[in-house]
Order: structure tokens, then C-alpha cells, then sequence
């Protein structure tokens, strides 16, 4: 430094020991001149608190850059006017050792100031994007350096308050703070330092001490819960590396880590595991991946490195089902901060399946049956373009379909469509609401920080329905009769977390519903010590007129057995499954019944026989049974009844013609034809049981509700109608008495045995003359007959 002619002029090497004596923590060199009227100029490259710091001076004016910050100031001193420059916004003025104010911004921080020098009223406001706010107050004396005031900060992550003073490069910072987020706790805070040296102390149940000067130190010990975690610490970190300890333990997950310079960290959960290895910030490890998905298996594994936070991941895996696979692979590059898919890559390419993501950008091409990996449904899908792009969506499946758009980011989906006859609208934003529509299932039920929503059930049934009612967010539901059908099952329910507040499903419900001569009457418990897998207890019984079916409760379902039935299955929960086996004659004499299934799966397969009629039964979607015999074809459900008769016969009858219509509007026409006559007939069935009227060779009308009645006329005579099964005729023909209950036919006093299959054997006689025959074979009336004369009597004819 040397004066010459009035100016002064300066070449520091090195300025630190000229800024101590004035309190300032800088370092670095300077030069340049300066007029004893104060114009000049200058330039210097310091390093402010470890900073890097540009100063520059020319005439009156001084300039400060903080090029690693993008902020600047320029300060005119002889007219006491400054401004912000590059990222730093504002202006003011600054009488230096008289008076300042102003405003200033940058990057979320707000700064206003006004007041005499030894007293400066400073306010400050911090909010960056996502972080929450901090607020400031403070009072400043600029001349001696010093400070004091209070702070406040609240954000979804924590909040709390406290109080700071300043003086000179020394400061210090107290209070109390609560987080609120990931780690939740409370305790006392201090922070002191001095230029770049601090000690920040947390006093809470998870301890934390941190220190920062010849390097860096931090501390953490004690108990505490992290994102569902417990996590138990004594772990501290310093130049020597890591030394002590931690885990952190989880449904299903664990985490361990210990220090001995290194910091070795262990990861086990379900289907994962992972090791690691922490030196500074320095992390390496790999990890692996298996999980069962049904009938799928998703394996996967990766290795990964970085200098946290930045990291990098490359990896890849296969997902396996019967008979079929889909191998993937995938890189990630992590920077920092909130998670970025730009840094993702992933491909997977397999039969039906096409999918690239890299760059933020998505390609995708599936058109996939999934039934080998588990999900009885083909996908659909198609997109390309940014991942904010809509991606369009289909699936299919036996009992259903569902088609709309799906967003990978932000993650959403809305589709519409049907599933077991139901019309629904699913969505998919922050939860999932599935919206049902009918014809039977109405209402919302929505999953987000728990299940919520109500459900409606109307489902009709011959002679009344069902109401069903369930609250999803109570965990109450009501199942009662309506009609015919008589009583009610009530119930309740709560569901392990997330849905729920229990730790595993619990379950009872208990009561009666009566149909007629049917009822279904019991009580149920279910219980699982954790998640949904339990057993179930108590028990339940079917009865009919004819037998009951027992229904007790074993392990995780029921067994069905009959008494008095030849009937036997088991109803599995999990996975949820009904097989059962009928095998033998149907009560009242209604025939035989030969059937099994299993649900889901083909439900019903088998046959059903009375007397000479054979029908082939096959399960339908929407539990509809399909009929198939000689004659007939056609369906039935719970809707109604679908039938075509094309000749159909049953003993002496031939039908032609159509039943059709919903449960309680059934109705049908046609033609019969019985022994060379033939008649139009039309009918109905509903509430008021089956009423049937003839036109033609037959005349008359006849009706069924749990008993035949009714009288039909004919050109040689008439019937009269009774019986609960298969209608017993009696009546008169050519003046001879006749009765009928297939397959016997009386006809005077001859009778005889019918039908196809059989041998038709017979004897009767007459007043003057008897007569046996027997006919091996079957053919009923169209075999071949056998011939007769009666010596004694006019009469001709033929009989088999």
C-alpha cells in the first residue's frame, strides 16, 4: 500500500489479515487506487465464509458478485442509491454510518429494512417452492455489528420458533421444534457458530448433534418412528468415518447399518434384500427382488453406486407366469432432490408386449392375455409421448370389460364400462374411487387415507329380491329379503391398515333369509391375528324340503355337506374358490342331477334327467345355466329364462316354440303335438304361478302354483289335470276311462308301461276276452306294433 500525489494505491496479496482487524471473515487478494476524494477503482477475488466473492470498484461506484450464488450489488456511495443484479432483485439506498432501507429478493427470500444505522427494523420472509415458510423480525446495529429477533417456520415437514442474536461473525440461534413429517417428535434446538464454524443440537427422543469446522460431525442417538418404522440409533459419523450403530424395523422390513469406518448397511423385507456400502457420501450395493403375484413371479436385481445424493442404478428382471414371460431392464440416474422419472430408463419387449421409457418419454404397445400370470383378463394398451400423454386402456375378461385413459405422471386413470353385469366408472387420481351404476350394485367406495363410501345391492329374485346394504367407512352391512323372501343377515367388519384400523380382518355376521320352503341360517366369526388370512368358526345350515346342507367353518372356509343330499364341496377364501359334486337323485322323485363345477372356472357341468328327457347343463357368464338336449336349447339365470323348442319330447309330447321373458313376466308359444293332435298353446309365468291355454286338436285351459290344475277337450273325449310334478291325466276317451302318470298308461281295463328305451310290456281285458303281450325294444307309440284279434269281441286294433 504507498500514497503518491493524493492517491492511494493498494496490492494485496493476501487481504486476511487486513479483514480481521475489522471483523470480517475474508480472504484472498485486492488491488487497485483510490483519490482521496473517494473515486478510484479496483478489483479483488476473495472468499467470503468460504464463498467465492468478486468485488469491483469504479469512480463512486462499488460492485459485490457472488458468481456460485448468480447474485450481485451495486452501491453508488456519494449518491446512496443500490440495486440487486443477476438473482438478487431490489433496490434502496445506503448513507453509510447514517441511515439504509430498501427491499431485496431472491430465490424465495424476501428481505425489507429501513432505520438509522445503529438501529435497522429488519423483516424477512423465506418460502422455496415445496419447503414451507420461515419468517424473521429483527433489530440491527450495523455500526457495532450486532443483532437480535425471533424466527418462526411452519411447512408440512415441521414447525416451530425461536429466538437469534448476531455480533460480529459470531451468532446464535434457540428454540423449539416439531416435525411433522417421516419423523415426528419435539424437542428444545441451539445452533452457535462462528463464520463457518457451528454446533447444531436437537433434544428430542431420536436425538441429533451436528458440527461443522475441521470438517464435518454429526451424531445421532436414541428411539424414534420413521415413515412406520422404529428406528433405534447410536450412531455417529466424523474424519475417522462411521462407528456405532443403528436399525430400523417395519412390517415386514428391516434395515441395519453398522459403522467401523464404513458405514455397512443390510435391507431384508419381503422378497427383498440389499447391501451396502456408506464411506463419506460414497454409496455402492446391490439389491434383489422376488414376489409372488398369483400364478406370476416378478424377480428383479440391481446394482447401484453414487456420491449422495446423486446415484446411479442399472438393473433387470423377468416377470414369469405358466408357460410365459416378460423380461425388463432399466437404469436410473438420481440427482437430488424429488424423485425425477427423466432419469429412468426402462425397456421391455416380449410377445404382445412393447415398452420403452427413456428421456421422460414413453412408447407402448400391449395387446397381452394374462391369464398365465394369474389375471383372467386381456390388456390393452397404447401410447406414445410424453409420460404426461394419456395412454389408452382396455380390459377384458369373462365378466366384463372396462375401456378409458391412464397417465403415468401424475398417475391417474379413468375407465368405464361393465363388470358382473355391473356398470362401473373406476377412477384413479390421489385414491381410488370405483363408482357402480346398476342394474343391481349402486353407490361409491373410495380408498385414500382409508375406505370410505356406501354400497346399495337390489337384486331381484322369483317372488321378491335381496337389499343389501354395506358401509364401507363404519364397517357395518344389512342383507334382507324382500317379497317371498323372508329375513335378514347383519354384520360387521374391520379391515387391517391402510384400509382399515386393525391389525388383521375381523369379521361376524349372523341371521336367517327364508325363500319359500329354503332357508340359509347361522353365525360366523372370522379373525386373522394380522393381515387377511385367518380361519372361521361357527357354523351355518341350508334347509330345504327335501334335505339340509351342513356348512361348518374350517381353517380359511367352509365345507358344504348334505344330509339327506348326495351333495358334497368346500368354499375356499383364499384363494377364493367353490367346488362342489351333486350325484344322485333329485327329492319328490324330480328326476337325477349329475353336476360339478368350480368358481371361479366352469361353475356348472353336467346333466339332468327325468325319465326319457336328458338336458346338458353348462355354467354361463353372470351365473347363467345354458340347456341343451334333443329338442331344446337355451339359457337361464337370474335375469329370466330363455328357451327354443324345436320338437322336444316327453313321453307322448312334442314341443314347438318359445318361452322367454324376465322372472314374474315369463311367457311362451307354441304348438303341442300328442298322439296325432296337435294344438297352439300360449302361456304365462309369474307371481301367480303358470297358467297354460290350448287352441286347435286340444282345447282348454290349465294352470300350476305347487299343483296341477285344469281340463283339456279333445275330439274323442277330455283329461282332467292334477299332480305337483309331472301332471297326472285323467279323463275319458271313446267312452273308455283314461289315466295317465308317465310312463304308465291305463286305458280301460288295459294298462301298460311306455316309452322310449324300454320294453313296452302290458295286459288288460275286456268283458269275453284277454290279452298279454310284450314287445322287446322301445319306440313307444311309433314301434313297431304288435297285432291282436279279439275272437269275442268287435273290436280291431294293435297295442305296444
Amino acid at each position: 500500500m504507498a500514497l503518491e500525489k493524493g492517491t492511494v494505491r493498494l496490492a494485496l496479496a493476501e487481504v486476511a489479515p487486513l479483514a480481521q482487524a475489522f471483523g470480517l471473515p475474508l480472504a484472498g487478494e485486492a488491488r487497485g487506487r483510490l483519490a482521496l476524494s473517494g473515486e478510484g477503482e479496483g478489483e479483488a477475488r476473495l472468499r467470503l465464509l468460504g464463498e467465492p466473492l468478486e468485488v469491483r470498484y469504479r469512480g463512486t461506484t462499488l460492485t459485490l458478485l457472488l458468481p456460485g450464488r448468480e447474485a450481485g450489488l451495486s452501491w453508488d456511495w456519494r449518491g446512496g442509491d443500490f440495486k440487486g443484479l443477476l438473482g438478487l432483485s431490489g433496490e434502496g439506498r445506503l448513507r453509510l454510518g447514517e441511515e439504509v432501507s430498501g427491499r431485496l429478493g431472491y430465490r424465495g427470500l424476501e428481505l425489507s429494512f429501513a432505520g438509522p444505522w445503529r438501529e435497522v427494523a429488519l423483516e424477512a420472509r423465506f418460502a422455496p417452492e415445496g419447503l414451507g415458510t420461515t419468517w424473521a423480525e429483527a433489530r440491527l446495529d450495523l455500526a457495532a455489528l450486532r443483532g437480535e429477533g425471533r424466527v418462526a417456520h411452519a411447512s408440512a415437514y415441521a414447525e416451530g420458533e425461536g429466538r437469534f442474536r448476531v455480533a460480529g461473525s459470531r451468532y446464535e440461534l434457540w428454540g423449539r421444534l416439531r416435525s411433522l413429517a417421516y419423523l415426528r417428535q419435539e424437542g428444545p434446538f441451539r445452533l452457535v457458530g462462528e463464520g463457518l464454524k457451528a454446533v447444531l443440537s436437537w433434544e428430542a427422543p431420536l436425538a441429533l448433534r451436528a458440527a461443522y469446522g475441521e470438517g464435518l460431525a454429526l451424531a445421532l442417538r436414541g428411539e424414534g418412528e420413521v415413515l412406520g418404522l422404529k428406528v433405534r440409533a447410536d450412531l455417529a459419523y466424523g474424519p475417522e468415518g462411521y462407528r456405532g450403530g443403528f436399525s430400523a424395523v417395519g412390517p415386514g422390513l428391516r434395515l441395519e447399518g453398522e459403522g467401523a469406518g464404513p458405514l455397512r448397511l443390510r435391507l431384508v423385507g419381503e422378497g427383498l434384500e440389499a447391501e451396502a456400502r456408506l464411506s463419506g457420501l460414497a454409496l455402492e450395493g446391490e439389491a434383489a427382488f422376488t414376489r409372488a403375484l398369483g400364478k406370476a413371479r416378478l424377480t428383479a436385481s440391481a446394482r447401484f453406486q453414487g456420491d449422495l445424493p446423486r446415484l446411479d442404478l442399472v438393473g433387470g428382471g423377468v416377470l414369469r407366469g405358466e408357460g410365459a414371460g416378460i423380461p425388463f431392464r432399466f437404469t436410473y440416474r438420481y440427482r437430488g432432490g424429488a424423485p425425477d422419472l427423466a432419469g429412468l430408463v426402462l425397456r421391455a419387449e416380449a410377445e404382445g408386449v412393447g415398452l420403452a421409457l427413456e428421456g421422460g418419454r414413453l412408447a407402448l404397445e400391449v395387446d397381452r392375455d394374462l391369464t398365465p400370470f394369474g389375471l383372467p383378463l386381456r390388456l390393452k394398451a397404447r401410447g406414445k409421448g410424453p409420460l404426461e400423454a394419456p395412454i389408452a386402456l382396455t380390459l377384458e375378461g369373462r365378466e366384463g370389460r372396462l375401456s378409458g385413459q391412464a397417465w403415468l405422471w401424475p398417475l391417474r386413470a379413468e375407465l368405464q364400462g361393465e363388470a358382473y353385469g355391473e356398470r362401473l366408472e373406476a377412477l384413479w387420481a390421489e385414491g381410488l374411487s370405483l363408482r357402480f351404476a346398476g342394474p343391481h350394485l349402486f353407490g361409491e367406495a373410495r380408498y385414500g387415507d382409508g375406505l370410505s363410501g356406501r354400497l346399495a345391492l337390489r337384486y331381484p329374485l322369483p317372488g321378491g329380491g335381496l337389499r343389501g346394504e354395506v358401509d364401507l367407512g363404519e364397517g357395518r352391512f344389512l342383507l334382507q329379503g324382500e317379497g317371498a323372501w323372508e329375513g335378514a343377515w347383519t354384520g360387521r367388519f374391520c379391515l387391517p391398515a391402510p384400509l382399515g384400523a386393525c391389525s388383521g380382518l375381523a369379521l361376524e355376521a349372523s341371521g336367517r333369509l327364508a325363500y319359500g320352503g329354503l332357508a340359509f341360517a347361522g353365525g360366523y366369526r372370522y379373525a386373522a391375528p394380522e393381515g387377511y388370512l385367518g380361519e372361521v368358526a361357527g357354523e351355518g345350515r341350508l334347509s330345504t324340503p327335501y334335505g339340509e346342507v351342513r356348512l361348518p367353518g374350517r381353517g380359511l372356509g367352509l365345507d358344504l355337506e348334505g344330509e339327506g343330499l348326495p351333495l358334497v364341496g368346500r368354499l375356499d377364501l383364499h384363494p377364493f374358490r367353490l367346488a362342489y359334486r351333486y350325484a344322485g337323485a333329485l327329492p319328490l322323485g324330480l328326476g337325477e342331477l349329475r353336476a360339478e363345477g368350480v368358481y371361479p372356472g366352469a361353475w356348472l357341468s353336467g346333466t339332468y334327467r327325468y325319465g326319457e328327457a336328458v338336458l346338458a347343463l353348462e355354467g354361463l357368464p353372470g351365473f347363467r345355466v345354458g340347456l341343451s338336449g334333443e329338442g331344446v336349447r337355451g339359457e337361464v339365470g337370474p335375469e329370466g329364462v330363455a328357451l327354443v323348442l324345436e320338437g322336444f319330447r316327453y313321453g307322448p309330447l312334442a314341443l314347438f316354440g318359445r318361452v322367454e321373458g324376465a322372472w314374474g313376466e315369463v311367457s311362451g308359444s307354441g304348438r303341442v303335438a300328442v298322439f296325432g293332435r296337435e294344438a297352439r298353446v300360449s302361456g304365462r309365468f309369474g307371481a301367480e304361478g303358470l297358467r297354460l291355454t290350448f287352441f286347435g286338436d286340444l282345447e282348454g285351459e290349465v294352470a300350476w302354483k305347487g299343483a296341477w290344475t285344469g281340463r283339456l277337450a279333445f275330439r274323442e273325449g277330455w283329461v282332467a289335470l292334477s299332480g305337483q310334478g309331472v301332471p297326472e291325466l285323467e279323463g275319458e276317451v271313446l267312452g273308455e276311462a283314461v289315466r295317465l302318470l308317465w310312463p304308465r298308461l291305463q286305458v280301460g281295463g288295459f294298462g301298460w308301461t311306455l316309452g322310449r328305451g324300454r320294453p313296452g310290456a302290458g295286459h288288460g281285458s275286456f268283458p269275453g276276452w284277454s290279452r298279454r303281450g310284450w314287445r322287446p325294444g322301445g319306440g313307444g307309440a311309433s314301434a313297431s306294433p304288435t297285432a291282436f284279434r279279439a275272437s269275442a269281441s268287435p273290436w280291431r286294433g294293435r297295442w305296444t
